[in-house]
């Protein structure tokens, strides 16, 4: 199991056989679950390095890396808020874990909406920080990156990202050279988003 022992701190790490995709997780911490997950481009420690601390005193906290991101390596599909929702429910199920609240950062909060929506009877509390429940929602700044992504190169769109994203992800991934791959999936994810409608939140 991957539990992590009762009253310790320590990190009990491994990856989840997710249909083609083995899913990277970290598990802490002990009391009620609460699965993290990480923004776009983003890994673990990244998104949630200084918070896990505090966290793991109160909680049994269950970090995930989705498709393409840090330690998961990425296979040959699109990303979607829908499809990575999913992935997050089959990690729960594969950890055991009936029911859990979850924080989703940034793109990791849609996520988090979408894993609500679609199993609902995993999710006890839901807080969501920096997400956009639509388009409209984005920095202006971003929003035009994510635009522009659709007439550049992969190797072009990487190069726009601020590069602590890039950094965090070589630190970890285990091709380092598919930095532009993931860059560009994620603006494409973006641009494909259509929003939430309200009665759907």
């Amino acid at each position: 199991t991957a539990q992590a022992a009762a009253g310790t701190a320590a990190v009990r790490s491994g990856y989840a056989p997710i249909g083609a995709l083995n899913m990277y997780y970290e598990v802490q911490g002990s009391g009620m679950p609460l699965l993290l997950i990480h923004g776009g481009l983003s890994t673990i420690q990244a998104s949630f390095g200084a918070l896990l601390p505090e966290l793991i005193k109160h909680r049994q906290v269950v970090a995930i890396e989705q498709q393409g991101h840090g330690h998961t390596a990425d296979v040959n599909r699109p990303l979607t808020f829908e499809q990575m929702a999913d992935d997050a429910a089959a990690l729960l199920r594969h950890l055991k874990i009936e029911k859990a609240d979850v924080f989703g950062y940034s793109d990791g909060g849609n996520v988090g909406l979408a894993l609500a929506m679609r199993h609902p009877d995993l999710v006890r509390k839901l807080v969501v920080a920096g997400t956009n429940y639509d388009n409209d929602g984005l920095d202006p700044k971003i929003l035009a990156l994510i635009r522009a992504a659709a007439t550049k190169s992969k190797e072009e769109v990487a190069k726009d990202i601020p590069p602590q994203f890039s950094k965090a992800y070589a630190e970890v991934a285990p091709k380092p050279d598919n930095w532009s791959t993931l860059a560009l999936k994620v603006m494409q994810l973006g641009a494909a988003f259509r929003g939430w409608m309200p009665e759907q939140i």
